[in-house]
């Protein structure tokens, strides 16, 4: 990808353009301290303009990373070790873009928007791991001009909501027909107890922090009788954790994609 001024960057569906200005009046290369106050904010602008856009470009890298598994290639085990051990990210900056990344692979609006700065990163990595094709233009459009607090705002009426859902609910009979697919609302209450996070606990008690790429998990495998209507026998797993307990059960590694 070339920055240029009117160069276009596409993403899906939408056209994300990113214009860079290189005149010496806007973005100055002189010593700011000899700038006029004008001079000053209008280099500030420009700036932040420059900054938004190549986080756009940053953000559609790395999912198209993620898509061809090329961390992998590189030899790290995960997107997010790749962005802390291999671009040199803190964890925090890593998370968030790694989280940004997949919910721009799947909702491409989200790319314009952070280039407006319509959308803030911090608000996006909050909302991305709620986001599904039902729900993410709601979501967006309510996290529009807000920052992280908002996005705190919009999870907690998301939960609320869930918890609400789940009230309602008549009781569960045994005349369900059993099948390996999870009830929509059996996985509402597995988010909700698990609180969006992988459930899975190690020999030290330390339980797992990752929140991201989440799967539903059969306590007791179906095919070896474990039910599916059952919240107590499913469980939030991240994909990594998904695998080796497939492979502890089965003696053989989970596919991956």
């Amino acid at each position: 990808m070339k920055f240029g001024r009117g160069r276009e960057l596409l993403a899906g569906p939408f056209v994300l353009k990113i214009w860079t200005q290189t005149s010496e009046r806007l973005v100055p290369d002189a010593d700011p301290r000899a700038l006029s106050d004008i001079a000053l904010a209008l280099g500030l602008r420009r700036l932040a303009a420059r900054e938004r856009g190549a986080l756009c470009a940053f953000v559609l890298h790395l999912a198209e990373c993620e898509r061809r598994g090329l961390h992998r290639s590189l030899g790290f085990s995960s997107l997010l070790a790749y962005c802390v051990q291999g671009l040199r990210l803190s964890e925090s900056e890593a998370r968030s873009r790694a989280r940004s990344a997949r919910a721009a692979a799947r909702f491409p609006r989200v790319l314009p928007m952070l280039g407006s700065g319509t959308l803030h990163l911090s608000a996006l990595a909050l909302l991305a791991p709620h986001m599904t094709p039902g729900n993410h233009l709601s979501l967006l459009a309510q996290a529009a001009g807000k920052g992280k607090r908002g996005a705190h705002a919009i999870v907690a009426a998301l939960a609320a909501g869930r918890r609400e859902r789940l009230r309602r609910q008549p009781p569960r009979t045994a005349s369900l027909v059993e099948s390996r697919r999870i009830p929509q609302s059996v996985k509402d209450e597995v988010w909700a107890r698990d609180g969006g996070r992988c459930a899975f606990v190690s020999a030290g008690g330390k339980r797992c922090d990752e929140r991201d790429g989440l799967e539903f998990d059969h306590v007791v495998p179906w095919a070896m009788g474990g039910r599916s209507h059952d919240p107590r026998n499913i469980r939030l797993l991240c994909r990594a954790h998904n695998r080796l307990r497939a492979w502890a059960i089965f003696a053989t590694p989970a596919r991956g994609p």
